[in-house]
């Protein structure tokens, strides 16, 4: 097992010892069944072996790609590579409630000039690279007029990303293209070609071959952490022609669904056509999987008849095709409910078909590597948020506006979609509740991001100024990076032996504290998650501990159910002359260890 309780990575894509090779999804009549891939043609294969194969999970948009990690200009503003902590940190978290699938967002497409607009690339696909280093960039084959690049710093993010799944069994939906601008769509893709309007992508000859082009290479593409070809992976489910491309965007001819016959032919994969309605791609080719994404988000009417809707739309004749709900959400738990019933109600028919392959809500967020998690605004004045996987039990505690950054209802929405994730396999939901108590500790051990002694003023972690008389002398502010499976930590103490003898017995000196805060910015990022007051502290080991030349902590992650993992490294912290420290530095790229009285930013 790795250090998330996934299978081991290795050089065949992530398969540990002792482990079946991960199974193929294919089509088989109105359902999605999966089998081991040994040799037999996927798309023929013994139907005695078939599973069926049907989701309840989470769009992740960001698991290959940034966009929530603001003020960061020395690694290329706002956009930038996830680490691997941070994507395994979300496979593995979404792995643990039974969520076998996840879409993540499309690639990024450089628009505009690109001169003096960053200080490190931040596009999947550019065409004047000129202002970055050239060997961050290669040409793709068979682009022409103009000659485009793959950004390869961001592509081996996006095979950390298709490893990290692959790792922890969950499967994923990737869309080449955006129809919007958020990071660079269709409209950015034919500026490229001398500054042509959007619709020019769906008519423009360089357009629909650098299209189909750079679609070849990345199917084609081997992975540089797997070792695995992409079209040879089964981690990748679908190929999804674009995101919310409308039904006049995929007509026959255009570049996402000629691009998209290719991949129908030199992949095991299938593909969705990443739109609203159910007249495309056309009806030749609804022998692959062609499930509709439909996105399901801030409307008046109750999903689920717009779901039974569209369901009848897609599977009747001449479609025929299986239906994803590829994007829910921004309302109410009871609407959402609502469609998770109409969906695991329809997958039930006919033996587990009727042409529904599941649901994906939309959106999920995972760790930083610096601790607390990313977090999202959705719908008009942020309205709604990001959802967390394992924050949702600690937020369950905020008040009633909840945590900036952290929803109030996500603690229901969280559990509904665990429920639903085993109901769809066929598994009683009340088992939703009881199985927290056979879920895996939580792992990897955290990793302390700094701990920092102060003679300044301070209160009690988590409390208002006025709940304690603020005090002079040390406190410790601690930060630490989460584990995967935790909903709550708990902190220790030791205080260290006379003459540098290290730690001595550690003792609680809190529980339950959350690592549910935002990690967007730097100012965030330098929030410490508990302050341990040792100036309120008035005897027997506190007072040792107050007036000690250093103290040493650890923190130790606890899941829902109270069942502890391994605990942090210890870290040392120097309390003469209130200068902090720490020798423990996380250990990955990116993360960095605060000391000193103003690394805090006056907490």
């Amino acid at each position: 097992m790795d250090g998330h309780g996934g299978p081991d990575r290795d050089g065949n894509g992530g398969v540990g010892p002792g482990r079946q090779p991960m199974r193929w999804v294919v089509r088989s009549g109105n359902r999605l069944v999966e089998w081991p891939h040994d040799g037999v043609d996927v798309r023929k294969g013994d139907r005695h072996r078939q599973q069926s194969f049907a989701f309840v999970s989470y769009n992740v948009p960001n698991l290959h790609y940034l966009e929530d990690r603001n003020d960061d200009d020395d690694d290329g503003g706002t956009r930038r590579c996830p680490t691997p902590f941070e994507q395994m940190d979300a496979v593995a978290a979404i792995a643990r409630h039974n969520h076998k699938v996840a879409r993540i967002y499309a690639l990024s497409i450089q628009s505009g000039p690109a001169a003096g607009r960053l200080s490190a690339p931040a596009y999947h696909v550019a065409a004047d690279v000129s202002p970055f280093p050239r060997d961050e960039w290669l040409p793709v084959p068979g682009t022409a007029d103009p000659v485009l690049y793959f950004n390869e710093t961001l592509l081996r993010g996006l095979d950390e990303a298709v490893a990290a799944a692959h790792s922890c069994g969950v499967r994923l939906i990737i869309p080449f293209i955006d129809r919007w601008e958020w990071w660079g769509g269709i409209k950015a893709f034919a500026s490229l070609h001398g500054g042509r309007p959007a619709n020019d992508f769906y008519t423009h000859p360089p357009c629909i071959n650098n299209f189909s082009a750079v679609v070849a290479a990345l199917v084609s593409r081997r992975n540089t952490v797997s070792g695995l070809r992409y079209s040879e992976d089964p981690a990748i489910l679908a190929w999804e022609t674009g995101n919310e491309l409308e039904t006049v965007d995929c007509r026959a001819g255009t570049p996402a669904v000629l691009a998209c016959d290719d991949v129908d032919a030199v992949t095991g994969h299938y593909y969705d056509d990443g739109g609203p309605g159910p007249d495309a791609p056309p009806a030749t080719l609804t022998t692959r999987l062609a499930a509709l994404a439909n996105p399901l988000r801030a409307l008046r009417s109750p999903y689920a008849a717009r779901f039974a809707r569209d369901l009848a739309a897609a599977t009747a004749p001449p479609h025929g095709k299986l239906f994803l709900v590829g994007e829910f959400g921004l309302s109410d738990p009871r609407n959402l409910r609502g469609l998770l019933d109409a969906v695991v109600a329809a997958a039930g028919k006919g033996g587990g078909g009727g042409g529904v392959v599941g649901a994906l809500l939309w959106s999920l967020r995972f760790r930083a590597r610096d601790g607390g998690f990313y977090v999202h605004p959705e719908g008009d004045d942020a309205a709604f948020w990001s959802y967390h996987v394992d924050s949702a039990s600690a937020n369950a505690n905020a008040d009633s506006a909840g945590r900036w950054g952290f929803a109030k209802d996500e603690p229901a929405v969280v559990a509904m979609m665990k429920e639903y994730a085993r109901r769809i396999d066929g598994r009683p939901s009340a088992a939703a509740a009881a199985g927290a108590a056979d879920e895996p500790p939580p792992s990897p051990p955290p990793v302390v991001v700094f701990a920092t002694a102060s003679a300044s003023s301070s209160s009690p972690s988590g409390s208002p100024p006025a709940a304690a008389a603020p005090t002079t002398t040390p406190a410790v502010a601690l930060r630490w990076r989460g584990s995967a499976g935790a909903t709550a930590y708990r902190v220790e103490r030791a205080v260290e032996v006379s003459g540098g003898g290290g730690p001595g017995p550690f003792v609680a000196v809190t529980e339950d504290v959350s690592d549910a805060v935002a990690a967007n910015t730097a100012a965030a990022r330098a929030a410490p998650m508990f302050v341990d007051p040792l100036a309120r502290l008035a005897a027997g080991a506190e007072a040792q501990a107050a007036a000690a030349a250093a103290v040493w902590y650890r923190v130790t992650p606890k899941n829902a159910s109270g069942v502890c993992g391994e605990a942090s490294e210890p870290v040392r912290v120097v309390l003469e002359g209130a200068a902090g420290g720490s020798q423990q530095r996380p250990q990955e790229r990116g993360a960095t260890v605060a000391t000193g009285r103003g690394a805090l930013g006056g907490w």
